[in-house]
């Protein structure tokens, strides 16, 4: 039997920070294609994992490419940004090939199996949540024709109706999967930035976000296998690494990784997300201590009512230490909010971008956007949310911002974050290409 895994990954286009229109996160399919290989009913199929076919431009050349492959199973891991995009090449594949199985995975399909299969016909099962086990059991079943009912975690068609399986309890030994990168899965040579997974779970239960549902508890790989990874993408000669994990917020395992990289004099770029309230001078200063860190932080709101809803510590002053704490500390840092929560106002969402941009921390702004099987996207007529019924489900519309207030902050935010851009570029004399001069000096310097 042979597998394509496709990645049909967009940057989220309603980021300000997204830089490349099309960028490419293989980690999701990489692990899958490794559990295939280390299961022994699926080692033998024939597994392709589509890395630099994906980031071609139209999807009639990524439909090509995959039928090139002539693949008895399509993969597709699938999110709110690129909905459609999967959907349209699903499409295409099938009508020009019925035969091949085509399997969807990922947050945005997970809880709307049975409505996806419904809407898609040319869909033919979903793996709902975690899938390298789900995955491994269901190509073993199409491998030998056995009914798909006795495989937790999918959906699928049969017999004219859709069926849906008991879900599948997450794994809890992640060191089991073999490693999409040590075991040469993955091209480290297609980019110098390498995305990594420690753990899955989170400690928050934001109302925005599923991350918490999916796992009852934070699941670990061990920091063996991390360092393990790291040595080897820096033997490779990778320079810049993203960890995928919801926050970093573990005081011994990111101790524990700065000793090693500190250890191993490694020479690497490292990104980790952390909670605003988890920000401490002594972690920031072990951080800078140990190498080139930067942090994604999220802040999300600095309005109580709003973070109380959304079930976030609504403490603002801790917020406003924490913003003065990354300023002192000369740790680059990206700091998140989010457009659209409930009770935020045009006032509220203004003062936010200006307290970040006033201690020159970056700023990263998103509208909101419903994630099926979030809190939000299940009670956002409660709230008086308005958003777009397609995905990504962006709220446009609040009770206390309108339409129009909203694209207003979006601006404002877009050229509060340009502003930053040309001062340091002024500052350091040098100017930054992706930098748009035609921001006005006046309104740079107060004029």
């Amino acid at each position: 039997m042979k597998i394509v895994l496709c990645p049909v990954s967009l940057s989220n286009p309603l980021s300000i920070t997204s830089g490349s229109p099309k960028v490419v996160h293989t980690l999701a399919l990489g692990y899958l294609a490794s559990a295939l290989k280390a299961n022994k009913a699926t080692q033998n199929e024939e597994v392709i994992i589509l890395e630099r076919e994906a980031v071609m431009h139209t999807l009639k050349t990524v439909k090509k490419e995959i039928l090139r492959e002539q693949p008895d199973v399509l993969g597709i891991s699938v999110y709110l940004w690129n909905y459609q995009r999967a959907m349209s090449l699903c499409e295409m594949i099938k009508q020009d090939n019925p035969h091949i199985t085509i399997v969807l995975g990922g947050p945005q399909v997970t809880y709307t199996a049975q409505e996806v299969l419904k809407e898609n016909p040319s869909i033919d099962i979903i793996v709902r949540g975690e899938g390298e086990i789900t995955f491994c059991e269901l190509i073993e079943a199409l491998k030998r024709r056995t009914p798909l009912h006795s495989v937790q975690g999918i959906t699928f068609r049969h017999d004219n109706s859709i069926v849906q399986t008991p879900d599948r309890p997450p794994n809890c030994n992640l060191d089991a999967i073999p490693s999409p990168y040590l075991t040469g899965i993955l091209d480290l040579s297609i980019s110098e930035k390498l995305d990594l997974e420690t753990s899955r779970g989170c400690c928050n239960r934001c109302a925005y976000c599923v991350w918490h549902r999916a796992y009852k508890k934070i699941n670990y790989h061990s920091m063996e296998r991390v360092f393990e990874e790291l040595k080897f993408a820096h033997d490779t000669g990778v320079k810049e690494i993203s960890f995928f994990d919801s926050v970093f917020d573990s005081p011994e395992r990111g101790k524990a990784l700065c000793t090693f990289i500190q250890t191993e004099g490694m020479d690497l770029r490292i990104n980790i997300f952390l909670n605003v309230w988890s920000v401490k001078p002594e972690y920031l200063h072990m951080l800078k201590r140990s190498g080139t860190f930067s942090l994604d932080v999220g802040v999300q709101s600095m309005n109580p009512e709003t973070l109380m809803l959304i079930n976030r510590p609504s403490n603002v002053e801790v917020t406003k230490k924490a913003l003065a704490h990354l300023e002192a500390g000369g740790v680059e840092t990206i700091c998140d909010i989010i457009f659209g929560l409930p009770r935020d106002t045009l006032q509220t969402v203004k003062a936010e971008i200006d307290s970040i941009s006033s201690h020159r921390l970056t700023l990263q702004t998103n509208f909101l956007q419903l994630l099926p099987g979030s809190q939000l996207y299940e009670t956002a007529r409660h709230h008086g949310l308005v958003y777009t019924e397609e995905p990504p489900h962006m709220v446009y519309q609040t009770p206390t911002m309108t339409k129009e207030e909203l694209i207003e902050v979006f601006q404002y935010g877009h050229f509060v974050r340009h502003r930053e851009n040309m001062r340091r570029a002024i500052e350091s004399g040098k100017v930054d290409r992706g930098v748009r001069l035609q921001w006005r000096f006046d309104s740079l310097f107060g004029g």
